[in-house]
């Protein structure tokens, strides 16, 4: 049972990856979608941090590649524990970085309280302006 679980919860980080792939390949980050929080919810128990193993080093094994790794591990974290029912939500932060004419941003998974998941940081004081939330759990924040 141990190792089935472990195994579904890999399957479903490689699924959130084909999903995030499509998103960053297309550049439309209008077209994110999370799958809805399920019904009955299921305990990760000690496997969150196999969960978290995963996402990050998915997130930065592709990322190291295309770039937006935060992206990858965020959008594959949210996935799977919403899949698990768990009720998280996926920012996502953009600002301009004037002096050399391109944006910056960051991805990060929080829970409904407002605290962060696997983080090391202030995000609110980075990007401190929320400029609207999706019906399904995402909110995307300008900083500036």
């Amino acid at each position: 049972m141990y190792v089935m679980r472990r195994v579904n919860i890999l399957f479903q980080c490689i699924i959130a990856f084909f999903n995030a792939t499509c998103i960053k390949v297309g550049s439309d980050f209008s077209r994110v979608t999370l799958p809805p929080v399920a019904v009955r919810k299921k305990s990760l128990g000690k496997d969150i941090f196999f969960l978290l193993s995963c996402s990050a080093f998915i997130g930065h094994a592709v990322g190291f590649v295309t770039g937006r790794r935060c992206f990858f591990r965020a959008y594959i974290l949210a996935s799977v524990m919403r899949k698990t029912g768990e009720d998280v939500e996926l920012n996502v932060g953009m600002r301009n970085l004037a002096a050399s004419s391109r944006s910056a941003g960051h991805c990060w998974v929080s829970l409904p309280d407002g605290s962060l998941l696997d983080e090391h940081g202030s995000f609110v004081e980075e990007y401190p302006v929320l400029m609207g939330c999706s019906k399904n759990g995402i909110r995307y924040w300008v900083g500036v």
